[in-house]
């Protein structure tokens, strides 16, 4: 027979134990087919954080007609604006570094902002453990 709590509720603790369970588990992982995520840190030169969201938005244009291309969102920052963040969605890593970085499209992405940033980017990929992707 279940015990009774101090309220006189009947306490059951398997239905417990699966509450408790279910409520410790860790995030499970969503992965979408081996989508990856590029993450690039960029810096304006100083004067120009403007100038380069500008060339920002129109380079994301033109690396959206990638092959591979899943996404993207550009970020600036608010407590240093002349940094920006580009999380860019990939099918594959292969995609953004042989595919575009190799590809014909590159120079076109590049020239819409590169004479406003102050060189070098940082780059790097990731895969997302938990969380969602577009």
């Amino acid at each position: 027979m279940p015990a009774r709590t101090s309220g006189g509720h009947r306490w059951n603790w398997r239905s417990t134990s699966k509450l408790l369970s279910a409520n410790t588990e860790r995030p499970r992982a969503r992965r979408s087919d081996g989508m990856i995520v590029e993450v690039a840190r960029i810096r304006a030169r100083e004067g120009a954080a403007d100038a380069l969201e500008a060339g920002l938005c129109r380079a994301r244009g033109v690396i959206s007609r990638a092959e591979g291309y899943r996404g993207s969102a550009f970020h600036r920052g608010i407590e240093d604006p002349g940094e920006f963040i580009l999380t860019i969605w990939w099918d594959s890593v292969d995609h953004h570094m042989k595919g575009f970085r190799e590809g014909p499209l590159f120079p076109d992405w590049r020239a819409a902002f590169a004479e406003h940033m102050a060189p070098p980017p940082v780059v790097a990929h990731y895969t997302t453990f938990v969380g969602e992707a577009p």
